[in-house]
């Protein structure tokens, strides 16, 4: 299993993570943590990434390394679970 936690996360505090790894046997986890704020704020290339390592480790046995995931993008780039606002302007 491949946990992916958001380090400020409101909804599921960081210390869950701690809590699962506890009960979890040691060989089938592992855990990763993006540096971002809020519940599931990833970006497509961090997501792809998890999803990826998962799979090799899967069907290959190549345990994926855990912690820090983060991957930086441009400042525009707008995270999963984000809708930008439709600001609809009037025409004069």
């Amino acid at each position: 299993m491949l946990t992916l936690h958001t380090t400020r996360d409101p909804v599921v505090p960081r210390f869950h993570q701690t809590l699962y790894g506890s009960l979890a046997p040691e060989q089938w986890l592992v855990q990763r943590t993006v540096n971002a704020f809020g519940h599931c704020q990833f970006n497509q290339q961090e997501m792809l990434t998890a999803f990826d390592d998962l799979v090799l480790w899967v069907n290959d046995g190549v345990r994926p390394a855990g912690g820090d995931a983060t991957i930086r993008q441009h400042p525009w780039a707008v995270p999963i679970g984000i809708r930008p606002a439709v600001i609809e302007c009037a025409e004069e």
